[in-house]
């Protein structure tokens, strides 16, 4: 279930040891015996794997198309296609960011990274298995290899994180630990005796603590951080330990996995695997486009995905692998069934964004991510965000690595130096079109030193981003005593610190002494409602879902954080009114009704661009405001 059992990922990990273990132990037995084949190892890897799969995708994106929005429905199609490419790895790191992200955790087809990983993985293991027994010299491939790309997954975990986690290279070392035991035990050539491994104490404690290694990984762990590096190797190892005591026939081990409920578990596994999460996910999704329970609509899902998963491994999984006559003809039904699937995952890949929002409200938009000043790989307008796809999203302007180290992005509407800088996170970016054109107007150069999902606060969320030792909070102190601005402006999701008040206050405290500290005056922005429907779905597509039959839109209250807003709002007050240099803004406001609602719309006008954004035209709403600050700020 999602929310329990975090560490639940690292079984991932465990099964990559396995089945490299299990894969090479029958390619060993094949070269030993003179019966090897490519051919035939790729066949009755399709028959046993496909079937499952193609139906498991064409069921996924059907029912994401009846029953979830078109754009959420639009992303499992697109990614429906990767999976049966088997390059499911490749559009989650290119298409949906981190396996954390919501982007990534709202997908139904999530899960099927480790699989393409998985088959990237076998589409080489036979052939170098086959290489290594003609060319003996070449063994000493067996080990380096695991150590190899067990060293570039430590060293990529902490430079390129979401790469390490899904591509293949920094993950071949966890099927190539359980290849290479197998290939130990399982010499290639025929006249090399088998070699055994033997039942002693030594090997019960080792396969015990294997287990407890493993147990714990999927206890402790909460993060993917440092994945598949150092924080891999428990549950991997304890894999390993475990097979070597079911080589050496230790009799509690091999007692434990022969139990009956692990066997009937380990033959429904990979139908469990297929099914589980699409179908969580996609009763979760249902459940809160009904504005039901999620909790309730996922559990109803896990329990379907049970049911589904043990009827389709009887009558699809299991037929379709089977050997012997017929193989041919179920040969030609799977191919049929693979491209029908596909030419269904691409048409409704293509299903258009918006659906009857779009006779509803006119054209939304949202400019900030011009104005980031992360690199351009982490461009955020590409991501495939459902939440996202129906905005017209500016793309960030071409700007160096790292932009913060020169200044940030600075617009000189009145001469070289600003005399205007906005600070924050993705909630500050909201109101860069709005302020940019504010100082443009008024011949007030400003500075831009903002970033999606980077605090305003040193020592808030992602406070690490760095380049040569300098933090973008760094360098941000730097350019501000440089320059002495006459006004620094900032905003951030407050609600992301709930919880201590008189927290909260020192570090609102901390950060208007550090912005004013080369005698600027400090405005800081109150944040707007937020929604309740999380970031998983088109804001406009829901409203359109939701409205009545007699074209009355939803009214929709605010999330569960609200109550922490008004009190990180009256914050902000109560520091500003004992400090001269610092005043509130109150954009929050305008954005709720008197029934205490959240004003999402303004006739056709869309004024949120997902749950806690506003698009242009909501930032517009605070231009007067932002106008007279500035006005007062720079006024000679």
């Amino acid at each position: 279930m999602p929310g329990t059992l975090l560490g639940g990922f690292a079984g991932v990990d465990v099964f990559y040891v396995l089945s490299g273990f299990l894969i090479t132990s029958n390619l060993q037995h094949d070269l030993r015996e003179g019966r090897f084949s490519l051919r035939e190892f790729y066949v009755r890897r399709v028959m046993r794997l496909l079937p499952n799969a193609v139906l498991t995708v064409l069921v996924t994106v059907l029912l994401a198309r009846l029953l979830l929005l078109p754009s959420t429905a639009a992303q499992a199609g697109r990614h429906g296609t990767w999976a049966l490419l088997n390059v499911s790895n490749v559009y989650v790191l290119r298409d949906l960011g981190g396996y954390w992200g919501l982007a990534a955790t709202s997908s139904p087809l999530l899960h099927t990274w480790s699989l393409a990983v998985e088959e990237q993985f076998y589409l080489v293991l036979p052939a170098f298995l086959a290489l290594v027994a003609r060319w003996p010299r070449w063994r000493l491939l067996v080990p380096a290899v695991p150590v190899a790309s067990f060293l570039l997954a430590v060293v990529a975990a902490r430079t390129h994180p979401a790469g390490a986690f899904y591509l293949l290279p920094t993950r071949a070392w966890q099927p190539m630990v359980g290849a290479a035991l197998a290939w130990w035990l399982v010499p290639a050539a025929a006249d090399r005796p088998l070699r055994t491994v033997r039942a002693t104490r030594a090997v019960s404690v080792l396969s015990a603590a294997g287990i407890a290694a493993i147990v714990l990984s999927f206890v402790v762990i909460t993060t993917g951080d440092g994945f598949p590096g150092l924080p891999a190797l428990p549950a991997a190892l304890g894999a390993l330990a475990v097979l070597v005591a079911v080589a050496a026939g230790d009799a509690w081990t091999t007692r434990l996995l022969s139990w009956g409920p692990f066997v009937a578990i380990g033959k429904v596994s990979y139908s469990l695997y297929l099914w589980h999460w699409p179908l969580i996910t996609l009763g979760r999704a249902r459940a809160e486009l009904l504005g039901l329970s999620p909790e309730a609509g996922a559990l109803v899902g896990a329990a379907a995905s049970v049911v589904v998963a043990v009827a389709v491994f009887a009558g699809v999984e299991r037929p379709f692998r089977a050997r012997g006559p017929g193989r041919g003809r179920r040969g030609l039904v799977l191919g049929a069934a693979f491209a029908a699937t596909l030419l269904a995952c691409v048409v409704v890949g293509r299903t258009p964004p918006g659906g009857e929002a779009r006779a509803l409200f006119e054209p939304t938009t949202f400019s900030g991510f011009r104005y980031s000043v992360l690199d351009a790989r982490d461009d955020p307008t590409k991501a495939g965000a459902p939440r996202l796809a129906a905005v017209e999203c500016a793309p960030a302007d071409p700007h160096p690595d790292r932009v913060w180290r020169t200044g940030g992005i600075v617009h000189a509407h009145g001469g070289a130096v600003p005399r205007v800088v906005l600070v924050g996170s993705s909630h500050a970016l909201m109101y860069a079109a709005t302020l940019d054109d504010v100082c443009r107007r008024r011949g007030v150069s400003v500075a831009f030193l903002c970033a999606d999902g980077v605090s305003i606060f040193p020592d808030g969320h992602d406070a690490s981003r760095a380049d040569g030792g300098e933090t973008l909070h760094a360098a941000r102190a730097r350019w501000i005593r440089a320059w002495k601005p006459d006004l620094v402006v900032g905003t951030d999701r407050y609600d992301l610190y709930g919880g201590d008040e008189a927290r909260f206050e020192a570090r609102v405290r901390a950060l208007v002494a550090e912005l004013s500290s080369a005698g600027s005056r400090v405005v800081l922005l109150a944040q707007v409602p937020a929604l309740p429907m999380g970031e998983t779905f088109d804001l406009r597509e829901y409203v359109a879902f939701r409205h009545g039959r007699d074209g009355a839109l939803p009214a929709l209250e605010p999330d569960g954080r609200e109550a922490w807003r008004a009190r990180a709002t009256a914050v902000l007050e109560r520091v500003a009114g004992d400090t001269p240099s610092l005043t509130v803004l109150r954009p929050d406001l305008a954005m709720r009704t008197p029934q205490g609602t959240v004003r999402y719309a303004d006739g056709r006008r869309f004024l949120y661009t997902d749950d806690d954004h506003l698009s242009d035209a909501g930032a517009e709403t605070a231009r007067a405001m932002l106008d007279e600050v500035v006005a007062r700020a720079t006024a000679r």
